[in-house]
């Protein structure tokens, strides 16, 4: 297990950081929407209905590249190591069937951002993202890291920063100016 990574994610400047209706809670259902999936956080899903018998746990399954903005959350829920041994956060993932929270990225302004470590983004081979590249929603729970972007596909925002998160690549990503 020492060699996997999971994503890292700093929630930074996002809404729900301090206003608490931009949060979300729900569990992960997979792509078939059905089968309780572990998820790294960094990861983003596609906001569904609530589940039956619950008053505020929604149903998460896996987005389109389409799926609009409003729709999806980014996976942000806190690290809980109960083994005993020291961890960092990129030993960790959200197992399945564990209430998750996620921040509502359609609640982004232009002042407000996220990190990620480059492990929560698909970026082509021999690639390296900058400022100013694009972070937008494929068919699967990572964002795709392109230069410019795909149509067809939901932007989330623009790489505003390049920095490090436990000594890992980090993309700092910012909303895209109208």
């Amino acid at each position: 297990m020492a060699n996997i990574k999971h994503a890292i994610i700093q929630t930074d400047l996002l809404a729900g950081t301090d206003v608490g209706a931009f949060l979300g809670m729900g569990r992960y259902l997979g792509g078939d929407g059905i089968t309780p999936t572990a998820i790294d956080n960094g990861h983003v899903v596609k906001i569904g209905d609530l589940i039956d018998g619950e008053r505020d746990l929604h149903a998460y399954t896996t987005p389109a590249a389409n799926t609009p903005l409003d729709r999806i959350g980014i996976i942000a829920t806190p690290e809980r190591f109960y083994d005993g041994l020291t961890h960092g956060a990129k030993d960790y993932t959200n197992d399945e069937g564990l209430n998750l929270r996620t921040y509502l990225l359609a609640c982004m302004t232009t002042s407000s951002c996220f990190t990620v470590t480059a492990d929560g983004f698909e970026i082509g081979a021999g690639l390296t993202p900058e400022k100013g590249w694009v972070a937008e929603l494929m068919a699967g729970t990572k964002m795709k890291l392109v230069a410019t972007a795909t149509a067809g596909s939901t932007v989330v925002g623009k790489v505003i920063g390049v920095t490090k998160l436990e000594g890992i690549e980090a993309y700092t990503i910012g909303k895209e100016s109208a």
